[in-house]
């Protein structure tokens, strides 16, 4: 449930759009979302927030298109064109029609993302497993 700032109202069910700064309340305001805009990134910021968790909830993203600091994920997912990246304001604005208009868009470019995310799961798992194999090695 959202809530007004200051308020212990709650907003209506569905709202068209919702502008969060917060902390700790950001998986469910993106689990909630149709479409998740990393805003941080469109602010001639070259970072933002993590595509991952938007995109295990299969969310269309769209974001600036350049995050240093999650430059892999966003390589990544440009790759397997799993979002949308964005440079400007008329872009983000036509970006953001055809999301609005076309929900078998959103669905696929969500599914994307998901499919996107799930085939590198397990990272920590293969890193460790290749670093115990690399130090048997030098055992050796």
């Amino acid at each position: 449930t959202f809530y007004r700032k200051n308020s212990k109202v709650p907003l209506e069910k569905n709202v068209d759009c919702l502008l969060a700064d917060t902390t700790g309340e950001l998986l469910s305001f993106i689990e909630s979302a149709n479409i998740v805009i990393m805003g941080k990134s469109l602010g001639g910021h070259h970072e933002g927030h993590n595509l991952i968790e938007p995109a295990m909830f299969e969310k269309a993203i769209v974001t600036g298109a350049r995050l240093d600091n999650f430059r892999f994920i966003l390589d990544a997912m440009k790759k397997d064109d799993a979002l949308i990246t964005v440079e400007s304001p008329e872009e983000l604005e036509y970006r953001l029609r055809r999301l609005v208009e076309s929900r078998e868009f959103r669905d696929q470019l969500g599914k994307r993302a998901g499919e996107s995310v799930a085939k590198h799961r397990g990272a920590t798992e293969k890193t460790i497993k290749l670093l115990k194999e690399l130090l048997i090695q030098k055992g050796n």
